[in-house]
């Protein structure tokens, strides 16, 4: 990314500000690159390194039978139509915006923010049924650290706590369901 920076007089004329302007393009940018601030972090800021090969990860067979023993509970309930909010806590567009979805026979049907109608594609990605909390869980098993909080009632998880590489920084997600509803 290059920045320009010139400072140049009004010019009388047009074609002495334009060759002023066009004389300013050639000057090198004043910073290598640009650096976001990073006051809120804890950590001191990574330093650029090659990445690493990771080692073939394998789940945690306790976090694999805590999901698989709540996903049974879901399941056995049979509940298929229900809303809820969930809020994902991401480097992401949505982070921190309630989303209510509105899932009809285990199929994600609607979605709102702020009650604006919401694209369905929007939520590509972003698991949005609780189906897809237990498969978004059940894929990230190997993670640095997975933490779950749980409706012991319904099987199903109310909080998901995702970091994939505890080294890396920003990586992390966090989903919060709320506001959970059968609607038949």
């Amino acid at each position: 990314m290059t920045i320009l920076a010139c400072a140049t007089p009004i010019a009388p004329s047009l074609g002495l500000a334009a060759a002023l302007v066009a004389g300013c393009g050639s000057l090198p940018a004043p910073f290598a690159a640009l650096v976001p601030p990073d006051a809120l972090h804890p950590n001191d800021p990574a330093q650029p390194v090659a990445p690493a090969v990771p080692a073939a990860a394998t789940a945690d067979p306790a976090v694999l039978g805590d999901l698989g023993l709540h996903r049974a509970t879901w399941k056995r309930l049979g509940i298929d139509d229900y809303s809820m909010t969930v809020i994902y806590g991401c480097d992401c567009d949505l982070a921190g915006r309630p989303i209510v979805v509105t899932v009809a026979g285990g199929q994600l049907v609607s979605a709102s923010d702020a009650g604006v109608a919401l694209d369905l594609d929007r939520l590509i990605g972003f698991p949005a049924t609780v189906d897809a909390l237990f498969d978004y869980a059940a894929s990230n098993a190997n993670a640095g650290k997975i933490e779950f909080a749980w409706d012991d009632e319904l099987g199903l998880p109310t909080a998901i706590g995702i970091d994939p590489d505890l080294e890396a920084r920003d990586d992390e997600v966090r989903i919060a369901v709320q506001d959970f509803a059968v609607t038949r």
